[in-house]
């Protein structure tokens, strides 16, 4: 357990445990038949960060613990709706198992797969408008997002940062600023509150899914994972190469489904990420964007200050949990993978000798011999 985070360790703990048997009460209240043991595997493990952080707005506000039980219920909608997209990228990508256990279409098969995800957004729906109808169309606004970004990510996106921006505003951004705005809502915070712990929560949301999409790099480099090669998925690094060097042979092949990407392959682009800055372009966006929540929470009008500072830690905590899935910290990261630039523009011409360097470090072309004379 890391210390500077030991508080918010102990509460999201704490939290995962209550929170998830409550949303296997809920599934089992709901009467959902054949589909109640499919949404119970579903909902079953993962930090459920989501619903905690939108607990923790809850009680930066001055929040009490006397309704527990409808706070979990509200704060569960955004947990909801991340399973019910898990659900559907499992069957997208093929992914076996999931937190340790079967994937819901390896059990279920992917017709009941299908319709246990959309059940769950209903679900959603359902605990919303049982509260108040502010907590209605924030859920709404979520569902929408999250089904239109599930359809970028599907349709594809090439090497469009805009559009790589966008998706994952949708996709995983808009359940973080959701999450918070329900811990506003709960909080009885007013409407320019509301809108600060938002911005907070898409700004942590963002730099959380750009970590997220680097470390799938770092793993498969690792050989922690091989997602990175079987998914053929775009993210910020490889958008940065495309911008630096369209149209590159290696790029061109990465996205060719029907061309194998073998390690030699996936080493030459390694190298070539590392040797254009592109991993440390990609940390420092997501470092733009944690540095924005900080932003938005100083303009938060915060009561407990023990609440308001745990909350001040979710940015780094949350960088922090993704890249020490990869063995190493955000420093040792940064020292990895972050390629010295040339002091001045004259010493560019040490890119294509550095460059070699790496590819022959890496195996993929060999040193050449020296002769003798």
């Amino acid at each position: 357990m890391n210390e500077d985070y030991k508080e918010l360790d102990i509460f999201f703990q704490e939290n995962a445990k209550r929170i998830g048997a409550r949303m296997q009460k809920l599934i089992a209240s709901k009467k959902m038949g054949d589909m109640t043991e499919l949404l119970t595997l579903a909902v079953e493990g993962g930090k459920k960060l989501r619903p905690g952080i939108a607990i923790l707005v809850y009680r930066a506000l001055g929040g009490g613990f006397a309704d527990e039980k409808d706070i979990i219920d509200i704060a569960s909608i955004a947990e909801f709706l991340h399973s019910s997209s898990l659900i559907v990228d499992d069957m997208l990508d093929d992914d076996a198992t999931r937190r340790g256990k079967p994937s819901p279409h390896e059990v279920f098969g992917h017709a009941a797969s299908l319709v246990g995800a959309g059940a769950m957004m209903v679900l959603t729906f359902k605990i919303g408008i049982d509260r108040s109808t502010s907590v209605a169309k924030e859920a709404a606004q979520m569902c929408v997002d999250l089904m239109n970004g599930n359809q970028m990510d599907v349709a594809g996106i090439g090497f469009d940062r805009q559009q790589y921006v966008t998706m994952i505003s949708l996709k995983t951004a808009s359940l973080f600023r959701g999450s918070c705005v329900l811990g506003a809502i709960m909080g009885g915070a007013i409407y320019s509150n509301r809108d600060a712990l938002g911005e907070f929560g898409y700004n942590v949301g963002m730099a959380y899914q750009i970590y997220d999409d680097l470390c799938d790099v770092i793993e498969t480099e690792k050989g922690i994972a091989t997602g990175f090669l079987s998914e053929r998925k775009v993210s910020l690094p490889l958008i940065f190469l495309n911008d630096l060097m369209p149209g590159a042979p290696i790029l061109l092949k990465y996205r060719d489904n029907k061309q194998e990407f073998t390690e030699d392959d996936y080493k030459e682009l390694m190298c070539l990420l590392k040797a254009r800055s592109c991993i440390e372009m990609t940390l420092q966006e997501a470092v733009s964007y944690t540095e924005k929540a900080k932003e938005c929470w100083s303009r938060s009008s915060l009561v407990s200050d023990k609440w308001a500072k745990l909350l001040h830690q979710i940015p780094e905590y949350t960088r922090d949990a993704i890249i020490n899935e990869t063995g190493m910290d955000y420093e040792t990261a940064l020292k990895t993978y972050c390629v010295p630039k040339p002091e001045t523009p004259d010493q560019s011409h040490l890119f294509l000798p550095m460059l070699i360097t790496e590819l022959q470090k890496e195996g993929v072309i060999k040193p050449e011999e020296k002769k003798d004379g």
